[in-house]
């Protein structure tokens, strides 16, 4: 009988931890921080979100490129934008819905809206982001909800920036 008491009182605890969520002004649960956001053109890039609203905001791309997925199945296709200065790559959700999978940064004429550029020193990027990054050859790679901010350095100098939305 003592064992049946415990096991229902750990059954409770445990249920009681799963619904003590977050919870976000509308009722919804949060996720743990809000994802990295970047902007072009005057357009807010929403990473996860469908594209066609920013896509038609940000006016004719320079380059189009379309191939089928290798990541999902149905026909989905993936489709990088150029804008000479960003790229925008979209993916296909199992509706075929478009929607912003990344976004790089080309060149130093943008920055991230923490002022980072091609060609910001490395303590630059420590001080805008922290230190709470993965490193892995040259590539720091910070995390902020479902979104992966990663930051090619070389020589102390930001080469490349990338911005990527998890979407698994």
């Amino acid at each position: 009988m003592k064992k049946l008491i415990l096991l229902f009182a750990i059954a409770i605890i445990a249920l009681s931890a799963v619904s003590c969520g977050e919870k976000t002004e509308s009722g919804s649960e949060s996720t743990s921080a809000e994802p990295f956001k970047f902007s072009a053109n005057n357009v807010d890039i929403k990473f996860g979100e469908p594209s066609a609203d920013m896509l038609s905001a940000l006016g004719k791309e320079q380059k189009f490129f379309e191939a089928p997925t290798c990541a999902f199945e149905g026909g989905a296709r993936d489709k990088k934008y150029s804008y000479g200065s960003f790229e925008i790559t979209t993916y296909q959700d199992k509706k075929l819905v478009d929607r912003v999978l990344s976004a790089e940064i080309k060149d130093d004429s943008l920055s991230t809206p923490e002022g980072i550029t091609i060609g910001s020193t490395f303590e630059q990027v420590k001080t805008a982001y922290g230190t709470d990054f993965k490193q892995s050859t040259g590539f720091y790679t910070f995390t902020k909800g479902k979104t992966s901010l990663k930051i090619t350095i070389d020589n102390d100098t930001v080469t490349a920036i990338n911005y990527l939305y998890d979407v698994l």
